[in-house]
């Protein structure tokens, strides 16, 4: 993050850890966020202002954002311990997470198959897939969902699952090119 820490998922453990180095390189990873709080917390992004995004995925099925304190903040996305249906509402196993400048969350949904883009207040502004389908999707992005977004220069940079590359978009959502 801004601050020089460095955040990490321990999934299997419940928690999340904040990791912070010393100048003669000594390292502290204290708990950060436990049980109850996150149950399966799979991936984690920071923004500029120093709140925490988890994408908690198997359980929970949503997105927890927290301050730098680890005190939840209102925005969330998904709505607890429910996977279907996968709509504006919902998101089936949360999987990745990415955040821009302007506080834009991007999520990938493991089992939903779908990139979904919510604004800073918690409405889903896109997706990309169409929920629930793994084959024949004209914006197919393969039988799940493992890889996390990326956001760099105001460029949206998804893994695209079977198809074995990386699709590329401007963050309106508009496909620009794939490696």
């Amino acid at each position: 993050d801004p601050v020089g820490y460095v955040y990490i998922t321990d999934l299997w453990n419940s928690r999340v850890v904040r990791c912070t180095t010393g100048a003669t390189g000594g390292s502290s990873c204290p708990d950060f966020l436990t049980y109850p709080t996150v149950s399966d917390p799979y991936d984690v992004a920071v923004d500029t202002h120093h709140n925490v995004y988890v994408a908690d995925w198997y359980n929970s099925h949503q997105v927890l954002k927290f301050n730098s304190l680890g005190i939840k903040q209102p925005q969330s996305w998904g709505t607890a311990g429910v996977a279907f249906p996968t709509d504006a509402n919902h998101i089936f196993a949360p999987h990745g997470v990415a955040v821009d400048g302007s506080g834009n969350a991007y999520v990938s949904e493991r089992y939903g198959h779908r990139w979904i883009k919510y604004n800073k207040s918690g409405s889903q502004v896109w997706t990309k897939g169409t929920a629930g389908y793994r084959y024949n999707d004209s914006e197919y992005f393969g039988d799940s969902l493992l890889g996390n977004p990326a956001v760099s220069w105001n460029t949206l940079y998804l893994p695209s699952g079977n198809a074995r590359c990386v699709r590329i978009y401007d963050l309106d959502g508009n496909y620009q090119d794939a490696t």
